[in-house]
């Protein structure tokens, strides 16, 4: 029990290290994904990690997220999986609730009004683009 643990301690750390830092996108992020598991930690092997890519773009949600998910599975079963989804997503919650509060606090601030009034438009014209690409 004392091994599950500490692996699932690792899976959060270096998972929390690859969602702080990870920029780009999910495609972006599994060269250090492959760095952290496959290079440093060797959970996985070059064919796993071919395999994980596989199935992380094949499954419905960010690719990032899957990769946490299989590696925790493959490496430690649903605990596994839980720290490294965990670890994965964490640095984003924080940051989405720290803008959230700041947004909350300022909310009136004339500054923040014009940065978001002007923004309004270019949201629509992006949606309406999008709409019309499917369309047309």
């Amino acid at each position: 029990m004392n091994t599950l643990l500490s692996l699932c301690a690792e899976l959060f750390i270096r998972f929390l290290k690859i969602g702080a830092f990870s920029f780009g996108g999910g495609y972006a992020s599994l060269t250090l994904i492959r760095e952290e598991v496959v290079e440093s930690a060797g959970w996985l092997t070059e064919a796993d990690f071919t395999g994980l890519c596989a199935i992380a773009e094949i499954t419905p949600g960010p690719v990032t997220l899957n990769a946490a998910s299989f590696t925790g599975w493959q490496t430690a079963g649903l605990a596994g999986a839980a720290a490294a989804t965990l670890g994965c997503i964490l640095p984003s919650v924080c940051l989405i609730m720290l803008l959230g509060k700041l947004l909350i606090r300022f909310d009136r601030h004339p500054a923040l009004q014009s940065i978001l009034s002007s923004l309004r438009p270019v949201i629509c014209a992006m949606v309406v683009s999008a709409a019309a690409a499917m369309f047309f």
